[in-house]
């Protein structure tokens, strides 16, 4: 389609101006109120894009063929800066914030869902799941109890505070590296994932229930032998 324009402007040597004559002429510039809009001839913010295909979108690509990081989308503001997911089909908005520490809020619930602070420490408002579908795992292998038992009551466990969090802030535990080299569980000796802390103190308890079981056994016997001990004595003195 063909587009005319009322109005070609030179406002720099870097920068031109194309406003469209109709606002009919969608996906091209608009400039209006010193707002930019593409798609609307009625922006409504600094920089508008408006669409009703499913198959537009926003992309920043670069194609340069070395590669490296770069920054591909930045957001800078002296004060807090917030980020905003607007589903207007369902009627929800969440919200990404960053006023020194980086929060998640759905908006509405007066609280954030979840909150990350400058030391790395997670809090949610809720419960944790960790994926763990039988569909999706693979390599089973079966466990010696009695052996993981071993090994966690051989595990050093001690209090300690993290480094960026000062003293006063106290966790309990074993170290990375102590249970990397007791279990040879997760991705590396710096880390300790909590399913797999769990999956250890699971097959720990069912070791300690079957040493329960075997002493429970064990004491029934004695009480029976005692028992019979008891009444030949008694038949002995009678």
């Amino acid at each position: 389609m063909k587009v005319s324009y009322r109005n070609i402007a030179m406002v720099s040597a870097l920068a031109i101006l194309l406003i469209p004559t109709t606002a009919a002429a969608q996906g091209v510039l608009f400039v209006e109120g010193g707002n930019v809009g593409i798609g609307t001839a009625t922006p409504s913010e600094a920089f508008h894009v408006w669409s009703n295909s499913v198959a537009k979108m926003i992309q920043n690509e670069n194609v340069n063929a070395t590669a490296a990081e770069r920054i591909m989308f930045r957001l800078i503001n002296k004060g807090k800066i917030r980020f905003v997911l607007n589903n207007t089909g369902a009627g929800a908005s969440w919200t990404f914030d960053n006023d020194g520490n980086f929060s998640i809020s759905k908006v509405g619930t007066g609280v954030n869902e979840m909150l990350v602070d400058g030391n790395g420490n997670m809090t949610i408002q809720g419960t944790l799941t960790q994926l763990s579908d039988v569909n999706l795992k693979s390599d089973f292998a079966a466990v010696d109890n009695s052996e993981i038992l071993d090994r966690v009551l051989a595990l050093p466990i001690s209090e300690w505070s993290y480094k960026d969090d000062g003293p006063s802030i106290r966790h309990m535990g074993p170290m990375a590296q102590d249970f990397y080299g007791a279990f040879e569980l997760g991705q590396g000796d710096t880390g300790i994932s909590s399913l797999d802390t769990s999956g250890v103190a699971f097959a720990a308890i069912q070791g300690l229930h079957a040493i329960v079981e075997e002493k429970d056994q064990e004491i029934a016997t004695l009480r029976k032998e005692l028992e019979d001990l008891r009444t030949m004595v008694l038949e002995q003195i009678n």
